[in-house]
């Protein structure tokens, strides 16, 4: 594997079997999943800048290409704390 962790990200659909959410999924060279955002991350927020709602609107264009994606499953954790990261460890292909 090379210096960066991830190669490349795409949304997705992912569930732990309790929440669905579309998160950000992170690949490594191989294809593998090496993380995803966690259920707590707030991915459609906008600041106070004056390209946010074109920032906005390119975000929701984006993440609407979840929806044709294999949605990602995940591990239900009663005790997590809220993340913006989850590494992933056994991999599945994008």
């Amino acid at each position: 594997m090379s210096d960066n962790f991830f190669t490349h990200w795409n949304y997705r659909v992912i569930t732990d079997g309790v929440n669905h959410w579309v998160g950000e999924v992170f690949y490594d060279e191989a294809g593998d999943v090496a993380g995803y955002t966690d259920v707590d991350s707030n991915l459609l927020a906008i600041g106070d800048r004056d390209d946010d709602v074109e920032e906005l609107k390119g975000t929701i264009t984006a993440v609407s290409g979840a929806l044709d994606r294999p949605v990602l499953e995940v591990p239900h954790r009663e005790d997590r704390k809220p993340t913006f990261w989850m590494p992933i460890t056994g991999g599945t292909e994008e």
